[in-house]
């Protein structure tokens, strides 16, 4: 049996199977309608974990702070290696 247990990226702390914890995850979707039942769907193509966090760690974090960051990243990798 495979153990799910993570560990936070910020305090190292074990987040062991069956607790909550945040994870800032970047998604590739697609929108698709499904014409049998009438709604439109999303599609996960694909999906990179970028940061697991335990929730004291991941509840510390203004999330209004961090949209406002994420938005303001170049989005040139270079420019951000640059500065």
């Amino acid at each position: 049996m495979v153990e799910l247990d993570f560990k936070c990226d910020r305090c190292g702390k074990v987040i062991p199977a069956g607790t909550a914890y945040v994870s800032l995850t970047r998604n590739i979707e697609q929108v698709e309608h499904n014409v049998i039942e009438n709604e439109d769907e999303i599609r996960l193509l694909h999906a990179d974990e970028l940061l697991t966090l335990c929730t004291s760690c991941g509840s510390s974090f203004d999330t209004e702070h961090l949209i406002n960051i994420i938005k303001n990243l170049p989005g040139n990798y270079t420019e951000v290696k640059n500065n």
